[in-house]
């Protein structure tokens, strides 16, 4: 049952006592008559009567057996974990798989993989130790090419990774299971960084600095990102569904403008339209093109066109009969009519009146006219007496 309160040990029992009232170490094999060891505790001798040839135990080894035990509680106590000591490695034949120990510099805890692992971690080589965690961050310089990082430069949860690249980069780990990194790319440069292990796959990293970075993770083989891609291919075409091809600073590549030299080559002042081949491209124009290539289209569209004229209409109109535009732009209504007295007449375009005339002495002709946009009704209501239209004409 574990003690609610374990007490305080701060020190190790007898950790003053002076060198004559204290065996310490207590040795692993017997060293003298009567005294304590580890592999044999008291010697039975301890347990005989003095006066059957006895000899009672001797102080120093209680000092000395407690200070051991103690010293440990006290460094567990503390908070502390071990780090490796080859003595003891050795002593045991190697460390079981599953230990853990903390590095010399109290950064990074190790893992063991394997038992009867008697490689120092802190090393270089060390086989079968992997990092639980490392606190800092591992900074990596470099111009371009590949640069290939040991087990103690990979342990690091954070890569800084810089310089200014003169060639795509290549940032080697060595494969082992892992949870996980965070790669800041805080290169500078038009070219690209890859983190893979030495005979594995990779990814790509882009730049950005400590405020974009990349988490990755290991299986052991090979390298992987640690948030799923979107489902979307990457296009530079303009393909549906798709999503649009960046360089690797994360910009849209404005280059799509100048695929055919001087004849798409973006320049200040210039007008950019589709491209005839429908192809995601854009095609420049001058300006003095502009009106004939770009205003056709809308004005034809507008009113006024160059495809619109006024039409004499006279014959296909009547009063109180309701018409469409169905042009599929803009059209001018304008008509003449002769009006009895105290007559009015009223032009509709949907339910508004726009235009209204009314003849309150002799009998007189007067003129309307009106915008009808396109798709709208429009028509003449007459209230009174009414001699008839003179004309009607319409710009269509």
């Amino acid at each position: 049952m574990p003690v609610p309160n374990p007490p305080i040990i701060s020190v190790p029992f007898a950790d003053a006592a002076g060198g004559t009232y204290i065996q310490n170490p207590i040795p692993v094999a017997p060293a003298a008559t009567g005294r304590a060891s580890y592999t044999e505790g008291f010697p039975p001798i301890t347990f005989q009567p003095e006066t059957a040839g006895g000899v009672p135990p001797d102080g120093r080894d209680f000092n000395g057996i407690l200070f051991a035990v103690t010293s440990y509680c006290a460094y567990v106590q503390g908070g502390q974990l071990f780090p490796y000591n080859a003595a003891f490695a050795t002593a045991i034949s190697g460390y079981k798989a599953g230990s853990i120990l903390r590095s010399t510099d109290g950064a990074t805890i190790w893992f063991n993989l394997s038992d009867g692992n008697a490689t120092d971690p802190d090393g270089g080589g060390a086989a079968n130790w992997v990092p639980l965690y490392t606190y800092g961050t591992y900074s990596i310089v470099t111009t371009g090419g590949t640069t290939t990082l040991t087990a103690a430069q990979s342990r690091y949860g954070v890569l800084l990774v810089s310089g200014a690249l003169v060639s795509n980069a290549v940032i080697e780990i060595p494969p082992a299971i892992r949870n996980g990194w965070l790669i800041v790319n805080a290169t500078t440069g038009a070219f690209t960084l890859t983190v893979k292990t030495p005979a594995g796959t990779g990814i790509a990293v882009a730049q950005g600095g400590p405020a974009s970075p990349t988490g990755i993770w290991c299986n052991g083989a090979n390298i992987y990102g640690t948030q799923t891609p979107l489902a979307y291919a990457i296009d530079a075409a303009a393909t549906p569904n798709t999503l649009a091809l960046r360089d690797n600073l994360g910009q849209l590549l404005a280059t799509r403008l100048n695929q055919s030299s001087t004849v798409e080559n973006p320049t200040i002042g210039a007008v950019f339209v589709e491209n005839a081949g429908a192809d995601g491209f854009l095609r420049k124009i001058s300006l003095p093109d502009f009106s004939a290539q770009l205003a056709p289209t809308v004005l034809d569209n507008g009113l006024g066109g160059t495809n619109q004229t006024w039409q004499n209409v006279l014959a296909f109109r009547n009063i109180n009969t309701a018409y469409t535009n169905t042009t599929g732009r803009p059209i001018s209504v304008s008509f003449g009519i002769s009006l009895g007295i105290g007559a009015a007449a009223t032009l509709y375009v949907g339910v508004s009146p726009v235009a209204w005339c009314s003849n309150g002495g002799a009998n007189t002709g007067h003129t309307l006219s009106a915008i009808v946009p396109d798709g709208e009704a429009y028509e003449v209501l007459v209230t009174g007496t009414y001699f008839g239209l003179n004309n009607w004409a319409e710009l269509r």
